[in-house]
């Protein structure tokens, strides 16, 4: 071979280190993307010869001798594997096992961390005030900035793996949370501008006297006046519920993500 000679010894052995760039895929598995590691196999076989004609051994293991940093990827391990045969008329194999980690610093910060806010950014909608005017468009900011960056994440993920991401599952989560925000908050607002002339269901007078931690008397609709004032109250009674309720839903859902990572990085 005249670009990758041969090298004969004095002593009769013979090398031959052919140089090559090859180029390789693997099934990721991103379940717990940006925090994954993932596991790549390089077979090294003799398609053409079995063992009795050639057999591939090493006198050591793999080893890097040029590698440049990558952005993206960390290298953790690089290990081979001998595969046995059963007998000489199998071909000779081995496996490189390539260990790589993902650096996570920069989707953390960039991903994350400003979705994590925006969830609590969300519960805020029930402590604007619905004289304001602003209520319904700040739900509404709120879930235009979710959506684009679930589009960021759903363009840094691979269509190819084999799980979902658990990422995937929170901002679709955070998602359906939002839109029920957007509805709750709609209802709210109907609720504080609703006629003096109607009555306040039964059930709406409970949830009241409930959030006013009052159960002993039942709301007075005697003038046109207190039911105006009373629907007001009815309308922050519910904005109330939906903050304790919303509150829950995404601490324990924040509190279940930062757990699975925690578990899966210790």
């Amino acid at each position: 071979d005249d670009q990758h000679p041969y090298m004969i010894s004095y002593n009769g052995q013979i090398n031959w280190t052919p140089a090559s760039v090859f180029t390789f895929y693997c099934q990721l598995d991103m379940t717990y993307f940006p925090f994954d590691s993932q596991t790549c196999t390089i077979y090294i076989m003799a398609i053409d010869y079995s063992m009795q004609q050639l057999n591939i051994y090493f006198e050591e293991g793999p080893r890097f001798t040029s590698k440049q940093e990558n952005g993206e990827w960390d290298v953790i391990d690089l290990e081979l594997q001998e595969t046995p045969q059963k007998d000489l008329t199998e071909r000779p194999e081995h496996k490189v096992l390539l260990k790589l980690k993902r650096r996570s610093a920069f989707i953390l910060l960039n991903v994350y961390l400003p979705v994590i806010v925006l969830s609590f950014l969300n519960l805020a909608v029930f402590v604007v005030p619905a004289e304001s005017g602003e209520k319904l468009s700040y739900v509404l900011t709120v879930l235009l900035s979710l959506a684009v960056f679930i589009s960021v994440v759903s363009g840094m993920l691979p269509t190819t793996s084999t799980n979902i991401p658990i990422i995937t599952i929170y901002l679709s989560l955070q998602l359906l949370i939002n839109t029920v925000s957007v509805l709750l908050t709609v209802y709210v607002i109907r609720i504080h501008h609703r006629s003096a002339d109607k009555p306040i269901p039964s059930h709406l007078q409970f949830l009241t006297r409930i959030m006013k931690k009052s159960a002993s008397n039942k709301i007075d609709l005697g003038s046109s006046d207190d039911r105006i004032k009373n629907w007001n109250i009815v309308a922050l009674s519910v904005d109330k519920l939906c903050l304790y309720i919303f509150t829950t839903i995404v601490l324990s859902s924040c509190c279940a993500l930062l757990f699975i990572i925690a578990k899966d990085e210790y």
